[in-house]
């Protein structure tokens, strides 16, 4: 019997991700988010320390206590969210939470063919960075996997590297994509095109092994 495999990853303002859209609204956190389908109407919950000026659309506020609020709104089904995306290769998401604007799904999937169709279906709305994969149980066996460095060029390496020495893949207690690109002198928008291109050339080599 498989272990399955737990995977955190982040989506950089993710498009048609209301609650990732929120976050960046509100300048807060997003946490403990939840949701429950009916029909062709999909309810989401979630909770954040911030409060909205202007709640836009079905937004409203259900519940507060301790410094946290709790707003729920109605979406229409299939716009292709994130969760959407995830849900349609029969994975269930387990923890959402988001900040400014971006978002960090942890989900468990059942082998490393669906976990590179999940993320190339996410890519599609979002760059996509890997922070872990794991194979869940404490009884797993091995799966070893050498990988050629020398697929990345020296600026991909130097991204990563300077990245993890930042904690920018500790989500969400390290540096954040600014403070990583300032460090190493190229523009955040030049830094994520180098992490994904890294992300994706290490991706295929590990899952295609």
């Amino acid at each position: 019997m498989s272990n399955g495999i737990r995977v955190v990853l982040s989506l950089s303002n993710p498009r048609h991700c209301p609650v990732a859209a929120a976050s960046a609204q509100l300048g807060d956190d997003v946490h403990d988010v939840s949701l429950s389908s009916g029909g062709d109407t999909v309810t989401e919950e979630f909770a954040t320390a911030g409060e909205f000026s202007h709640p836009k659309g079905s937004l409203e506020r259900v519940f507060e206590a301790e410094g946290n609020s709790v707003y729920r709104f109605e979406r229409t089904q299939g716009v292709g969210c994130p969760c959407e995306r995830i849900d349609e290769f029969d994975v269930p998401v387990s923890t959402v939470d988001a900040s400014d604007g971006d978002l960090s799904v942890t989900f468990y999937a059942p082998d490393v063919e669906t976990v590179h169709d999940i993320v190339s279906s996410l890519q599609e709305v979002s760059e996509v960075t890997v922070h872990q994969l794991s194979t869940a149980g404490p009884d797993a066996d091995g799966d070893p996997v050498f990988v050629d460095r020398s697929l990345l060029t020296a600026r991909q390496r130097e991204v990563l590297e300077t990245a993890h020495e930042m904690g920018f893949f500790d989500y969400p207690d390290g540096a954040n994509a600014s403070e990583v690109a300032e460090d190493i002198g190229i523009s955040r928008s030049t830094f994520s095109e180098h992490l994904a291109t890294a992300q994706t050339k290490l991706l295929n080599a590990i899952l295609a092994a």
